[in-house]
């Protein structure tokens, strides 16, 4: 059981939406729970589960932007949903904070064959200021890398508008604002003109029409970024960098934006050999400063991933970071931060071992209020679906999962979904000889890599995320 994203009520409390492992297959749910403010659970209730017999159900949510509060007090989700053998698209519900639908809608790409293998994947969504929505993400099919993707619904969420913007290349929209002008501005990574990724930023009118693009970050490649409006008209965006001559993502990158695009300032930070950079939006505090939370490995490589509370000043120097862990024995993740009224609450999950949701309340220094955990002994889910695919050498270490892979076989279009521990590194695909034969880089925020292995002959193949981790079989017909 995962919690994605958490957002207060008016009457108090919090509304928690996530997903969990229904079937031993993998195959998913989509739910919210109701806590009050002493973190009691006050409601669970299952959204969807789809249809299992006809093999479909929802698919991930990735980050903590996939749900919203809405001007009307209710609340939207954005996720995936399709067929597992070739088909996801972007299904959008509204509901209220008792989890009754009042609309669901489904969004579904024309591929240029039938029976190809095509996706949408939603990664962020907004109200905008007409009562609709504003949905960044990604698209592809059979032979065409992900590109950037936005969809501009009513507020009824039929669809206005669509904009796939095919000079990006394995990209993905991570993060998206209305601007003060009636536009849009959306940010994340794109492999730009060279082999190793960037991050992006967008800046579109109302329609979606580019009124400028940048490109930030250096020559070694860099992450995608999350992407701040201030109340200045101006934008703060943050991701990471990988240092020279690195195959992981370990420096922290701010930098703020004019609103026509020039940078103002940017600046790094380095906490620890592992960091994995921030996992949710930067909020800014009433003293200019901003404050997020990030993941980290404390002794590097190999160690429990744990969240790391961090608060900048108002040029983004780092002044603390705390480790707000609340399970020292197994991988924490963190997918949402947000601000109370006295403080701030984190919504995450604990993996693999037992998948267990929960939250944290903190005042605004990160002292720890409670330790609230979200799954009593009637909600708990430890159904938990981890390939143990075999491994070609007896070296290789086994305490972290492997990567799933998806359709397998298949034609030469495959997505593969990357444990978060695995974030940063490159995917690696051998030879039956063991013989190294394609590599690609994987993000720190990206959760499924879509690879076009279509130039390799029929056959059977390895994968690996990271050197010395699981390896699992590749089959191309």
């Amino acid at each position: 059981m995962r919690s994605k994203v958490i957002e207060p009520l008016d009457s108090g409390g919090f509304l928690i939406g996530g997903i969990y492992a229904k079937y031993t297959d993998g195959a998913k749910a989509l739910y919210i729970r109701k806590i009050n403010d002493l973190g009691e659970t006050e409601l669970f209730k299952v959204l969807d589960s789809g249809d299992y017999e006809e093999f479909e159900f929802p698919g991930w949510m990735s980050t903590g932007r996939q749900m919203i509060k809405t001007n009307d007090g209710h609340f939207v989700i954005a996720y995936v949903y399709g067929k597992f053998e070739y088909k996801w698209g972007i299904k959008v519900l509204k509901i209220t904070e008792e989890g009754t639908i009042i609309w669901e809608k489904y969004y579904e790409q024309i591929p240029p064959e039938e029976n190809i293998f095509h996706s949408r994947f939603p990664y962020t969504i907004v109200q905008t200021t007409d009562g609709g929505y504003f949905i960044g993400g990604h698209q592809s099919y059979e032979g065409i890398l992900p590109q950037y993707y936005i969809l501009k619904l009513d507020a009824f969420g039929e669809k206005e508008w669509e904009k796939v913007f095919t000079e990006t290349d394995n990209a993905t929209v991570l993060s998206g604002k209305q601007t003060l002008d009636g536009g849009f501005i959306v940010s994340g990574f794109s492999t730009g003109d060279t082999t190793l990724t960037d991050t992006y930023i967008i800046k579109m009118d109302s329609l979606g029409n580019i009124e400028w693009d940048l490109y930030l970050g250096t020559e070694n490649g860099d992450c995608g970024c999350y992407l701040e409006d201030l109340s200045s008209g101006e934008y703060l965006v943050h991701g990471c960098i990988r240092e020279e001559d690195s195959d992981i993502w370990t420096i922290g990158y701010i930098a703020k934006l004019s609103s026509s695009g020039e940078v103002i300032w940017e600046t790094t930070y380095q906490t620890f050999i592992s960091m994995f950079s921030m996992q949710t939006e930067l909020y800014q505090k009433n003293d200019g400063g901003f404050v997020g939370v990030g993941s980290y490995q404390k002794n590097g490589w190999g160690d429990n991933v744990r969240p790391l509370l961090l608060d900048f000043d108002s040029l983004a120097n780092l002044n603390w970071m705390l480790d707000i862990s609340p399970d020292t024995l197994q991988d924490v993740y963190t997918n949402d931060l947000e601000k109370t009224e006295t403080g701030f609450v984190v919504a995450g999950y604990s993996f693999p071992d037992i998948q267990r949701s929960w939250v944290i309340s903190m005042d605004s220094l990160g002292n720890t209020c409670s330790t609230v955990g979200c799954d009593s002994a009637i909600y708990q889910v430890d159904t938990v679906f981890i390939d143990t695919m075999t491994s070609l050498s007896p070296s290789i270490a086994y305490s972290i999962p492997l990567p799933q892979v998806y359709p397998n076989p298949g034609k030469g279009i495959f997505t593969f979904s990357i444990p978060l521990i695995l974030r940063g590194k490159k995917l690696i695909l051998y030879d039956v000889f063991g013989k190294k034969i394609w590599t690609q880089d994987t993000m720190p925020f990206q959760e499924q890599i879509i690879a076009d292995l279509s130039h390799l002959k029929s056959g059977v193949y390895f994968y690996q995320v990271g050197e010395r981790n699981k390896i699992g079989k590749l089959i191309i017909n």
